[in-house]
């Protein structure tokens, strides 16, 4: 919305402006662990993440420029959209312990539990559209995007003394990431009057950021970082409106 604003000359003379509310799925592959060794206690802790599909919402606005590019029916535009993905998984937790009481043994311990994340992006859009017949327009686009994930970690587990069993999950908080990434896409849109209509589209997002490794933050004595990747293959769908 700032580069819109920051457009808004631009805009004030912009040959068709047009608005957009999406509602779909994202699907990628974003899994990461986080590990601790506490050669202290003999104790090896292990955290997976798997971060597949998830819900995407997805809201913004644009419009054309107001000059001839020279490419003959395309038209060039920007735009601004604003996109939040939701994704609940299940986090499994591994302990393996070298203890005094089980002499050349390990103890091993597992635990399960569902955890969210949300990864909410500022997409600008640098976009190509050609119209198609009177009621039909092809835009193919792309540009940098800002991400800001937040993802529920596992902090400190409950752990059996001896044997083999199951871990309890004591707490969870919530960390942070930013990054800059992109997007890319192509959208369909079918106006079944002048002003409004449904379109249908594709959009690749993409980003890396860090997220803290807490677990066991109390015992170990640093807190090391690990990269996630952000965004996926997002199919998208919904409402197109057009302004004069």
């Amino acid at each position: 919305m700032v580069a819109l604003l920051l457009a808004s000359p631009v805009l004030a003379h912009a040959q068709e402006t047009w608005l957009v509310v999406n509602g779909g799925s994202q699907f990628a592959s974003n899994d990461f662990a986080h590990v601790v060794e506490v050669p202290l206690f003999q104790t090896s802790l292990r955290a997976d993440y798997p971060v597949g599909r998830g819900h995407v919402v997805d809201a913004g606005g644009g419009f054309v420029l107001p000059w001839d590019a020279g490419l003959g029916p395309v038209r060039l535009g920007l735009g601004v959209s604003v996109s939040t993905a939701n994704v609940d998984h299940d986090a499994a937790v591994h302990a393996e312990i070298r203890s005094a009481l089980a002499p050349g043994g390990v103890s091993r311990f597992e635990g399960v539990d569902t955890l969210s994340r949300s990864e909410r992006a500022v997409h600008v859009q640098f976009s190509g559209n050609v119209p198609v017949g009177e009621r039909t327009t092809v835009s193919v686009y792309g540009g940098p995007s800002h991400f800001a994930v937040k993802h529920d970690v596992v902090d400190d587990i409950d752990i059996p003394i001896v044997g083999n069993g199951s871990i309890t999950l004591s707490r969870v908080v919530e960390v942070r990431g930013y990054r800059l990434g992109f997007n890319a896409g192509v959208d369909v849109a079918f106006f079944l009057a002048d002003r409004i209509g449904f379109g249908f589209g594709v959009r690749v997002t993409r980003a890396t950021v860090s997220v803290e490794n807490v677990l066991l933050g109390t015992v170990a004595a640093e807190r090391a970082h690990v990269s996630s990747r952000a965004g996926g293959v997002q199919l998208l769908g919904g409402l197109r409106l057009r302004l004069p």
